[in-house]
């Protein structure tokens, strides 16, 4: 998810020259892809966490849970996916107006991936953060027996 975010970042402004080879919008797909895939492993591993201390099958784990919800509660949870999905939206609006620039006619493809693809990565990543957390929400509820 880290090389994925930096690759992202750096491509986002333009293609990098390495060695004879040329890193384009191309290789901005996959480290966007990147980002995402990252967030599901990483989801995981919290909420498998989560689950096996919660349920006693990793023991010692109460002290994880303690940390993570002191840093990380629901709603930072929400406020942090919502800032993601404004970014993305505001991204997408920046590529509608500079399609609206074209008078809707036919764009520079190059220049508009470069927007709508970490546009796109932001509006998802903000939803999977906010149901991420709605999720570890409810697994972190001990049940009565």
């Amino acid at each position: 998810m880290i090389l994925g975010v930096i690759g992202t970042t750096i491509l986002i402004y333009g293609p990098v020259q390495v060695g004879n080879k040329k890193l384009d919008v191309h290789t901005l797909v996959y480290t966007s892809g990147s980002i995402l895939l990252g967030f599901q492993f990483i989801s995981f591993y919290i909420f498998s966490r989560a689950y096996a201390a919660i349920h006693g099958l990793w023991p010692g784990q109460e002290k994880f849970l303690y940390r993570f919800h002191k840093f990380f509660n629901l709603e930072k949870g929400i406020l942090l996916g919502f800032v993601l999905f404004i970014a993305g939206l505001l991204l997408m609006v920046k590529s509608f107006l500079y399609w609206q620039q074209t008078r809707f006619g036919n764009l520079d493809p190059v220049v508009v991936l470069r927007w709508v693809i970490p546009s796109v990565v932001l509006l998802v990543l903000g939803v999977q953060v906010i149901v991420s957390f709605f999720y570890l929400s409810f697994l972190t509820i001990k049940s009565r027996k």
